[in-house]
């Protein structure tokens, strides 16, 4: 997916260029093939060519997969300050947790617009086993798993599986479980048994069964469900009886029989205990993938099921279990290998595919100018989709026609999934009032706001400028900073003209107003509780002339 590059490509075809005086060594990073547990870094040059010092900030947007991936990139450090002429570098971390392309977004702020970059990666397991589900998720990681699982599998007989589970891998002294002679523990009570010899004399001397964890029932004891260890697991006889064939869930109230934590209850729920919640998890939705819905039994279980697996994940044992089985059918459960699977089959009952989602997102919820663009220039700023269907954006409207969007498209603008819009902005700075001002933005995003307020304030080189107009006696001292009972403003001398102050919110909402008249030294703001843990403007305003300053509130 090549959207960035589509995107510079238009911006250079405009009379306007962008005149951000930072310079990247590329506005592509691409990982190649990154297993995930081997990260890999590429560090983004960043050179400034301004005159002036940079502030540089990062913030990644998630783009592919964003309904069940973590972003797989991250960036150090999260801000850089670059010298006049100077040369710094971010490093882009890309850790993958899913074998699939990932596509991200990463923006980088400065007081003269924002820049987009691409990340690309390849993520891949380590494990080649699961190749073929590369790039896959819903129906087709489904097909893919099951295909796979199927592939060389190795057919026991009933009585060779069990063999196997009692002896060797669920044999406490052999599965890297430390016991000193044979132990075998029923998994729903943790009855153990020692020093059996063979299972036929743990079943007739223990009282040992084997519990199908997808009941036999339902596939007519059939091969090779019946036979496949990753669903049987070794259990008391009374408890493998109390089980029966019902479903697995949560037991509420009373109990008509409760062993060892695991319970069933008076509706015919059974619940295992919460050592073994986590396995028949993983044994249901490996017997759903391999064999299918047998009987229709999984559907009703698949919320608890699904919430087992992320509360109890796979264990040092049970990747041990997992490698045991492998050696003798041949064939893994996934969800043990990797648990995150799952987050790419939103149903497993049913047909799956992912939700439909758009979301309109801003790399940072405040713009700060410190550099208006110089003629023919303008200032960029990125608008993104991070959903899975296009975005519509119905209008972008600024708060003042000081501001003006030197690229404004034909409206509805569709954002693709996971691509970008830079919305290019110039300033008419003759204009007596700029701040603060805002972008609305309008979308019919199905996630997060359809409308977003993007506010724009002046920054501290900017307002250098702006004091060449502001009286001599010029801006405050105040304090504290942050505050959180009062703000208090003072001037070494008084007043020789009238002045009016506001504190308003970033988004233009006047809190509080006073004037202070010619020969003031200064004055005391009282801060209301309601406005506690906010970021508001100061403004000072002189006859039409406007100096502004951030004020962080506390409470």
């Amino acid at each position: 997916m090549r959207f960035l590059l589509l995107a510079l490509s238009f911006c250079v075809s405009t009379l306007a260029t962008a005149q951000v005086p930072v310079n990247l060594n590329s506005s592509n990073i691409t990982f190649p093939g990154t297993f995930e547990d081997q990260p890999d870094s590429i560090f983004l040059r960043l050179t400034n060519t301004g005159m002036e010092p940079s502030e540089v900030e990062a913030a990644v947007i998630l783009g592919t997969y964003p309904i069940f991936d973590q972003p797989a990139f991250s960036v150090s450090p999260a801000q850089l300050v670059l010298p006049a002429n100077g040369v710094d570098s971010f490093s882009i971390k890309f850790s993958p947790r899913h074998n699939i392309q990932h596509v991200s977004t990463l923006v980088l702020t400065t007081g003269a617009g924002e820049i987009a970059v691409e990340l690309e990666g390849q993520g891949k397991y380590r494990n080649t086993y699961y190749v073929s589900t590369e790039n896959t998720s819903e129906e087709a990681l489904k097909s893919a798993l099951r295909t796979r699982l199927a592939q060389g599998y190795r057919q026991l007989s009933y009585n060779a599986a069990r063999d196997r589970m009692f002896l060797e891998i669920d044999n406490q002294r052999l599965n890297g479980q430390g016991a000193s002679v044979n132990t075998l523990e029923c998994v729903y009570t943790g009855r153990q048994i020692t020093g059996y010899t063979s299972r036929s004399a743990a079943q007739s001397q223990g009282n040992f069964n084997t519990e199908h964890t997808y009941p036999r029932s339902f596939f007519n004891s059939n091969l090779p469900m019946q036979s496949d260890i990753h669903h049987l697991f070794p259990t008391d006889q009374t408890a493998n009886s109390r089980r029966a064939n019902f479903p697995f869930g949560t037991v509420s109230g009373s109990a008509s029989w409760q062993v060892g934590g695991s319970k069933l209850g008076t509706n015919n729920v059974f619940e295992p205990r919460d050592q073994h919640k986590g396995l028949v998890a993983r044994a249901m939705i490996y017997y759903l993938l391999r064999y299918g819905n047998d009987g229709g039994f999984f559907t009703s279980q698949e919320a608890i099921l699904r919430q087992w697996h992320e509360d109890f994940p796979p264990t040092s044992i049970d990747q041990n279990r997992n490698d045991g089985i492998f050696r003798e059918q041949n064939n893994r459960n996934p969800l043990v290998d990797y648990p995150q699977f799952l987050e790419r089959i939103q149903s497993l009952s049913s047909s799956s595919s992912q939700p439909m989602t758009s979301k309109l997102v801003l790399a940072q919820d405040t713009v700060t100018v410190e550099q208006f663009p110089a003629q023919g220039q303008y200032y960029p700023v990125i608008i993104a989709n991070e959903g899975t269907v296009p975005l519509e954006v119905g209008a972008v409207i600024a708060s003042l026609p000081a501001i003006r969007i030197n690229n404004l498209p034909s409206f509805p603008l569709t954002i693709d999934p996971g691509t970008f819009f830079e919305l290019q902005l110039t300033f008419d700075t003759s204009a007596d009032s700029l701040f603060p001002a805002a972008l609305t933005i309008s979308s019919d995003a199905t996630e997060g706001l359809q409308e977003q307020v993007l506010p724009f304030v002046a920054g501290t080189n900017l307002n250098v400028s702006l004091e060449d107009r502001f009286p001599a006696w010029g801006k405050p001292s105040f304090f504290p900073n942050p505050a959180s009972e009062f703000l208090s403003l003072k001037w070494e001398a008084g007043l020789t003209g009238n002045i009016d102050i506001r504190l308003m919110t970033l988004q233009g909402e006047v809190l509080w107003e006073g004037r202070l008249h010619e020969g003031s030294t200064g004055m005391e703001i009282p801060i209301s509780p309601a406005w506690a843990n906010q970021t508001l403007l100061l403004t000072l305003d002189y006859q039409g002339v406007i100096w502004q300053e951030k004020v962080i509130l506390h409470r």
